[in-house]
Formats: C-alpha cells, sequence, structure tokens
C-alpha cells in the first residue's frame, strides 16, 4: 500500500469512527434521559440501561420513537424549541448506518477524488453509492453535536 492509499484509508477510518462514536454516545445520552423518565432510583436506572436499553434488545430507530414519545409528553416545551430535532435524527440514524454498513469504494478513481469525496458502496438489489463529499461530512458531524446539545439540555 503506497502513502496515498495510507491516507486515504486513514480518513476513511477516522470519519467512520467519529460518526459511529459520536452517534453511540447520543444514543447513550437519549438511553440516560428515557431510563430517568421511568426510574427516579439510580439503582433501577443503571439495571433498565443495562438490561434494556443500552443493549441490541432495542434498535436505534425504536429508541427514536419511544424518545419522541416521552419528549411530547414530558418536555412539550423542549419539542417547541427543538422542532428540527426529530427529522434530524432520523437523517443521522440513516447515515450513521451508510457509514456502518456500507463498502469504502477504493481504486484509482476514489483516490483521485480522496481530496473532497469519500463514496460508499452497497450492494442490495442494485448498486447503490452514497456521497460524502467534505460539506455532507461536516454537516452529518453538525447535526450529531446539535442532537447531543438538546439532549444535554433535557438532561440538565
Amino acid at each position: 500500500m503506497d502513502d496515498t492509499e495510507e491516507l486515504y484509508y486513514m480518513r476513511a477510518y477516522y470519519l467512520r469512527g467519529k460518526i459511529i462514536s459520536d452517534t453511540i454516545h447520543l444514543e447513550r445520552k437519549m438511553d440516560d434521559y428515557m431510563a430517568s423518565y421511568f426510574c427516579s432510583d439510580a439503582e433501577k436506572k443503571k439495571d433498565l440501561m443495562q438490561s434494556l436499553l443500552s443493549t441490541k434488545r432495542i434498535v436505534f430507530e425504536n429508541k427514536r420513537l419511544i424518545f419522541d414519545f416521552i419528549v411530547k409528553k414530558s418536555n412539550p416545551a423542549w419539542v417547541l424549541k427543538y422542532p428540527k430535532f426529530k427529522n434530524t435524527l432520523i437523517k443521522i440514524i440513516e447515515q450513521r448506518n451508510v457509514m456502518a454498513h456500507y463498502l469504502l469504494k477504493t481504486g484509482d478513481e476514489a483516490l483521485q477524488e480522496m481530496e473532497t469525496t469519500m463514496d460508499f458502496i452497497n450492494f442490495r438489489d442494485n448498486v447503490e453509492v452514497e456521497s460524502f463529499d467534505k460539506k455532507r461530512q461536516a454537516a452529518l458531524i453538525r447535526m450529531i453535536e446539535a442532537c447531543t446539545f438538546a439532549i444535554d439540555e433535557l438532561l440538565g
């Protein structure tokens, strides 16, 4: 592997790692909020997180639906303050899934475009390519940060 390929892979590893890690952090904050809604006792809250919320038993999309129900019921002012939260979270989940499950596009074309774009390929029914230019990468990171900040406000 030459230096250009090495740099390309390192950028891809960093981007994927950052998106996945930051999204997990966001998801855990949602778990914390939901557990706090159901349990005021710290030990029971911990048990709820360990046995149900922070496990594979509930996928992120279902957590989003539960979170949405709880926050509308218990914090309607927050919902009004962050009207785009729900749709932004949906976009984050979709794009995070691309990072986690699609194949990184490699080859000469990918290396030539690496300063501006990173492509991911999905092979279901047909070939689907998701392009993440620098603007889209930065926008995704900002969306995750904004949602994390909003949930921090809920958590106090």
